[in-house]
């Protein structure tokens, strides 16, 4: 499994690191040497879970199918986070 890392705008490898790859709690220069040129590191094996999204923590959550949990700090910059849409599941 691989997590991918690209700019919403154009596709591309962002300009800047945006994922605390190497764990040091600092979203840095650093986290690009860990990085598969630059857009994305394996994670695990098998299929990973959808992202979770944390924005108090300003982090993400992946579980592969090996249940391994993998949460990674993320730099989101000065962006306005708003609710879209949402779905209720009712069993």
């Amino acid at each position: 499994a691989r997590l991918y890392v690209i700019n919403y705008d154009n596709g591309c490898v962002p300009a800047a690191p945006v994922i605390d790859v190497d764990g040091d709690g600092d979203v840095d220069g650093d986290d690009l040497d860990d990085m598969i040129d630059g857009r994305s590191i394996e994670i695990g094996y098998g299929l990973p879970s959808d992202i979770i999204f944390d924005p108090s923590e300003s982090t993400i959550i992946i579980q592969t199918s090996d249940t391994t949990i993998h949460v990674f700090k993320v730099d989101v910059g000065n962006l306005e986070l708003m609710i879209h849409s949402w779905r209720e599941v009712i069993n």
